[in-house]
């Protein structure tokens, strides 16, 4: 849908805003990652190839053979089962951060931990339960830290939550371990937003990132900022509790 088609260029601004590498718009078969509505993950919401990954696509190789497997990898699949993906796709919903964290995926990020949503460990047909107490490897495995967990940041303390719709807030940008990841694979990203900006309240960045970094826009914010330059400012005067830094 257009609006799918406005969030998906969102994040991958997002992810372009830290790399040191460009995206270019182009059509399917010269894409690298190519994005669609399918019905082939039942399981999850969405789902995604890594870069070069053929493996547990054994069925689909004995039908279509290497060179039309080949290339699925880096592509991005959104589950059109899961009404979540299409409605609300405004920062901090599950729309925004599943094609932000499947996004993740097809430039060559795995989960934090090793688990995925298919995985049946015991053999019976059945996804197993993922837990952060069962599952995750380490104490910032949540989407405090990064979008690619499976875990919610109440699990490391961040209380993400709106009490007034209650409704979980996700993940709005890549997050810390995220930034570090993307940047060690394709280096950092140093004319992003150079000057003197102002996050927050009176925010005075790209009108393109304002649906992000305007707080009188996105007034849950759950996010982290990269930023490669200038006396930058948080401006929280919008807000009447305390801020810690």
């Amino acid at each position: 849908t257009d609006a799918q088609i406005a969030a998906t260029e969102l994040a991958i601004g997002l992810w372009d805003d830290l790399m040191a590498v460009d995206f270019e718009r182009t059509t399917a078969p010269e894409a690298e990652i190519n994005y669609m509505n399918t019905f082939m993950h039942p399981v999850a919401g969405a789902g995604a190839f890594l870069p070069g990954q053929l493996n547990g696509l054994d069925a689909y190789y004995a039908q279509f053979g290497f060179n039309e497997i080949g290339r699925l990898s880096g592509d991005v699949f959104v589950n059109r089962l899961e009404t979540a993906n299409f409605d609300p796709l405004d920062p901090g919903s599950y729309a925004l951060q599943t094609l932000l964290h499947e996004t993740g995926h097809a430039l060559g990020l795995e989960h934090v931990g090793d688990y995925n949503a298919s995985d049946d460990d015991d053999g019976d047909g059945v996804a197993d339960p993922i837990t952060y107490a069962n599952d995750a490897f380490f104490f910032q495995d949540s989407h405090q830290y990064s979008l690619m967990s499976y875990f919610g940041s109440r699990e490391t303390g961040a209380a993400t939550y709106d009490f007034a719709n209650l409704e979980y807030i996700y993940p709005a940008t890549p997050m810390v371990h995220d930034i570090l990841a993307i940047q060690d694979i394709y280096g950092v990203e140093m004319t992003t937003r150079t000057g003197n900006t102002v996050y927050g309240f009176n925010y005075n960045g790209p009108d393109d990132r304002a649906a992000i970094y305007d707080f009188s826009i996105n007034e849950l914010p759950v996010l982290t900022i990269w930023d490669a330059g200038g006396n930058d400012t948080l401006d929280f005067s919008g807000w009447d509790s305390n801020s810690i830094m």
